[in-house]
């Protein structure tokens, strides 16, 4: 059983996909025969009903073998966005540098952990990123590695900005140069090779310590992705405000209650009085708030609960371990034991 985070990334891997084969077969092509025989059911487009993991890698299968459409790990991994990866997308927003942002991303691994193992290793000069195929045959074109490798890439060049420069990055790929390998090369623009001795990017190491910017209206784009996710009452306002403002501050800093009350051009009195309104007040909204991604983090990922705790602002991991536990009535490692049942 998937969350709701996990569908929403799931879902949005199939909404490209749809995109990908109308503009590849013409947009009169009808992409629900071959989801049918996925076992997908589609709603609209972007919105199916629950999806598994396996049926996305047999909708893949499908479209290499019967509709001839290529590179399909490359295609998806390009329209990725950050809004679509749910508490992954919103967990890498909160990192602070590259390096705690590659290890966050390890740990959210669910479409492919059964396909490839990724490991991250440092040198004196070099960061390298591994992709080991452990898909035996079972990933048509070997979407599995194209995807995970094409997605560091372009997570790196996103987050680095300015900073990342394609000269110092190498693309290393194990197999044979595939028919449509342009493909490749309008991604990885230098330094590809096929016929390696393994699937693998490095680049310069110092790149792990840069800081990680992001444009502010990308931050509230996904923070506003998330507060619906967490909460999509219509009948408290002001709450969904607040859960934004704590969402879209989180990793600077939790906001007090005067500084988002003097945000919304009010005062804390009149704040607290709107609040107990809506049967609720600021102090239980941050408790939920932080809760409720804990539950996202600890069903979706293996982070370890220390990272969990800092990704939540929490200045150590018992004061965290504390708060769970009163709220949820079991410790963190017992609700995530709970969850992957």
């Amino acid at each position: 059983m998937y969350s709701l985070n996990h569908q929403h990334f799931l879902q949005a891997i199939i909404g490209h996909w749809e995109s990908i084969v109308r503009q590849s077969l013409g947009h009169d092509f009808n992409a629900q025969q071959i989801l049918r025989k996925a076992d997908i059911m589609r709603i609209n487009q972007g919105h199916y009903h629950p999806i598994q993991v396996s049926q996305v890698h047999q909708l893949i299968n499908l479209t290499v073998n019967q509709l001839h459409i290529d590179g399909l790990g490359l295609r998806i991994a390009k329209r990725l966005k950050l809004q679509d990866m749910g508490a992954w997308g919103y967990a890498m927003i909160n990192c602070q540098n590259i390096k705690q942002l590659l290890d966050t991303g390890l740990q959210f691994s669910f479409v492919t952990k059964d396909y490839v193992d990724i490991h991250i290793g440092y040198d004196s000069e070099w960061a390298y990123i591994t992709i080991v195929d452990r898909s035996e045959g079972r990933s048509a074109q070997h979407y599995n590695v194209e995807e995970s490798l094409c997605h560091y890439y372009l997570g790196l060049k996103n987050f680095l900005g300015d900073l990342f420069k394609s000269q110092y990055v190498f693309v290393d790929f194990s197999y044979e140069e595939p028919s449509y390998a342009p493909l490749y090369r309008e991604i990885f623009t230098d330094n590809l090779s096929f016929n390696a001795n393994n699937n693998q990017l490095r680049f310069p190491v110092n790149w792990v310590h840069h800081d990680i910017t992001l444009q502010p209206a990308i931050i509230a784009h996904i923070a506003t992705v998330q507060s619906q996710r967490l909460d999509n009452s219509l009948d408290s306002p002001l709450s969904y405000q607040i859960r934004f403002k704590l969402l879209s501050q989180m990793k600077y800093g939790l906001p007090t209650m005067e500084m988002v009350a003097d945000d919304l051009n009010m005062t804390s009195r009149t704040l607290r009085r709107k609040l107990e309104a809506e049967h609720t007040t600021f102090k239980q909204l941050v408790l939920d708030t932080r809760m409720q991604l804990a539950k996202e983090y600890l069903a979706n990922s293996s982070l370890p609960i220390a990272e969990i705790a800092e990704l939540l602002n929490y200045h150590s991991a018992p004061p965290f371990f504390r708060a769970f536990n009163k709220f949820e009535g079991c410790s963190p490692k017992q609700y995530r034991q709970s969850a992957s049942k």
